[in-house]
């Protein structure tokens, strides 16, 4: 009679659970799939963008970008389309160069990539590369770093999915502020 009551009471709950588990990750999947149309989309439509660099100097007291860095805005009928941040960073004497690209659709960023050049003044045999898929409602869905595949977000990816969002939209209303 226990081993009935287990198996009826094991059904039940992997009648509920496993829907919601196969749904969750059915509409992930379908997420992912619309970001990267839409990074598809505005790759090809790159060309027809107009382009603006800007050159960081240090009256533009940014936090995430220091002087001589720069910034380029892609940009479509005035609205922003696409970001390329490039980056020098230095740390208690650790350096190292970033190349940061934010993809925008309706004046956020749905898809960003970090991407390390260089470190210690050397030149990266192998790009480190840091992939960052956000939801319409800036939800961090997925991390790819390095070729690892984060699909379960935890504290520490949420934090790094709001630091990279943040310096976006100072990046951003540098822009703005031109």
């Amino acid at each position: 009679m226990k081993k009935i009551i287990k198996a009826t009471v094991f059904i039940i709950v992997f009648s509920v659970v496993a829907p919601l588990t196969f749904s969750t990750s059915k509409s992930q999947e379908t997420a992912i799939s619309q970001i990267k149309k839409e990074y598809d989309k505005t790759i090809e439509n790159e060309k027809n963008y107009k382009v603006r660099t800007v050159k960081i100097n240090s009256s533009h007291e940014m936090s995430y970008l220091s002087e001589g860095d720069s910034v380029r805005y892609y940009t479509e009928n005035e609205k922003l389309k696409k970001v390329i941040s490039f980056q020098y960073t230095e740390v208690e004497g650790y350096s190292s160069r970033w190349i940061n690209e934010y993809y925008v659709k309706n004046g956020k960023p749905y898809f960003i990539v970090e991407t390390k050049i260089e470190e210690d003044n050397k030149k990266l045999e192998k790009p480190y590369v840091i992939r960052y898929y956000f939801s319409s409602d800036e939800k961090l869905i997925r991390v790819v770093e390095d070729g690892i595949v984060y699909d379960k977000i935890d504290n520490t990816l949420v934090e790094a999915g709001f630091s990279i969002l943040e310096q976006f939209y100072e990046i951003r209303d540098l822009m703005r502020n031109l």
